[in-house]
């Protein structure tokens, strides 16, 4: 019966601990070294941006000049990414563009001068969105979006 007790209480305890897991942070998953790589220098973290997060959710923004901003969002939930993805896909209808090589779920959404791209893993989903005076390169969304996907766990 002991026995029994322990087992019940250390699956319990591991099971409130994935359910309660901190968000990934989006500046370690995203650093600033990732986005001047990819669209070049001049890109500083924004304070109000740095270190936003919670137990569900992690925010990190960059900003270079007044009109170019990357940013990326880590939003937790209680189902898989995949299933929410298909879900905000299917809401934006057309707007959403299927992408491949960020997992099960994962499309890009255009709109005006910010490209996102949408995508997760376990239950984790994370938008990547870069803003700039003229529409952002889809190819350079979606590889900064490839590096943060290949750091999340």
């Amino acid at each position: 019966m002991r026995t029994h007790i322990a087992a019940r209480l250390v699956l319990t305890l591991s099971l409130a601990q994935t359910a309660f897991a901190a968000a990934p942070d989006a500046c370690t998953l995203l650093a600033v070294g990732d986005v001047q790589a990819v669209l070049g220098n001049g890109f500083a973290l924004v304070p109000w941006g740095a270190g936003v997060a919670a137990s569900d959710y992690s925010v990190c923004t960059y900003q270079r000049g007044a009109g170019e901003v990357a940013g990326v969002m880590v939003l937790g939930g209680t189902s898989s990414a995949a299933d929410t993805l298909k879900e905000r896909a299917r809401m934006l209808g057309s707007k959403a563009t299927q992408v491949t090589g960020l997992g099960e779920g994962a499309f890009r959404v255009a709109k005006g001068s910010t490209v996102g791209v949408w995508f997760g893993r376990g239950v984790w989903q994370v938008n990547v969105e870069v803003k700039s005076s003229g529409t952002p390169a889809p190819d350079t969304v979606q590889k900064l979006a490839g590096i943060v996907f290949s750091r999340l766990r």
